[in-house]
């Protein structure tokens, strides 16, 4: 079981650390948790292609969180010559209205690209030369808006998930709890404490959780809908988790933005969250993998 980190960073412009996007392998499951820019790029970087993955699962619909999600999915069917699985996706609600926006072969936003790779003999005979079977089928996900709750399982592993605070009414937001007989992961998504994060964590053996900034630069207004340093690390504690890995920067943290990044921020960010958790702490970056 192995969780690779393929983006850190926030909507802040950064050409090192940019949106959210992660993977757990385990067994010969892939899931990707959140699909934020340049997602598909970085699984090819690692040696993953897309149709390796078979579960997708949005903590909330801001876009640093599924910009990829139509390159992913079209990727996905391009490259899988016919013989994919159809890729599992679950998230909050808007996650079947994105889908079908995007994908569907008539009225999709890519129906366009869809019917030309489809129809057209030269797409069509360059399909069959890498394997594929006509008549090409259009592509398609199995999109479900959920809820609190088990969300799905597979071969030794079960994924939940709860509610969170971050920027209801317009969007709804989920954190997700993976368990499995080698250990359990939680991402936070974007959230702000609360009792409901907190229980999902409680005695996991790792917590992704929302970094945003150091404790003294959350705003008041911010302080139930972001993780700063000091609530990640009290969340982190309080459900006597292991292992905190700190995402979703700012260049406060370090992060490398059009803005220079701060002079030791990452160190004192380390602090802050140390002077209040007691388990391991990882700063995480880019293509960062964890064995779990």
């Amino acid at each position: 079981m192995k969780l690779t980190i393929l983006g850190s960073g926030t909507p802040g412009l950064s050409s090192t650390q940019y949106g959210s996007s992660y993977v757990v392998s385990i067994g010969s499951d892939h899931m990707m948790f959140d699909c934020g820019p340049a997602a598909t790029y970085k699984l090819l970087k690692l040696g993953i292609a897309p149709s390796e993955i078979g579960y997708l699962f949005f903590t909330h619909h801001h876009y640093d969180h599924n910009v990829d999600y139509p390159g992913f999915l079209l990727s996905r069917w391009d490259t899988g010559y016919g013989e994919v699985p159809q890729l599992q996706v679950f998230g909050p609600k808007h996650t079947e209205q994105l889908t079908t926006r995007l994908i569907d072969p008539e009225a999709g936003a890519f129906a366009p690209d869809i019917q030309a790779r489809i129809n057209h003999p030269v797409s069509a005979r360059g399909f069959q030369q890498r394997g594929g079977t006509l008549p090409r089928r259009p592509p398609t996900a199995a999109a479900q808006d959920i809820g609190p709750g088990s969300v799905c399982a597979g071969d030794g592993w079960e994924v939940i998930a709860t509610a969170t605070s971050h920027v209801q009414p317009w969007l709804e937001s989920l954190a997700y709890r993976l368990n499995s007989a080698e250990g359990s992961i939680v991402f936070t998504g974007d959230a702000g404490p609360g009792e409901s994060l907190i229980q999902l964590a409680g005695g996991a053996d790792t917590l992704v959780a929302m970094c945003h900034m150091p404790q003294s630069d959350v705003r008041e207004e911010e302080r139930d809908s972001n993780l700063g340093t000091i609530t990640a690390g009290r969340v982190a504690q309080e459900a006597g988790v292991k292992r905190l890995v700190m995402v979703h920067h700012t260049r406060a943290i370090g992060a490398e933005t059009l803005g220079a990044p701060q002079p030791g921020g990452a160190e004192r960010a380390v602090a802050e969250v140390a002077s209040v958790f007691g388990g391991e702490i990882i700063l995480g970056r880019e293509f960062l993998e964890i064995p779990l």
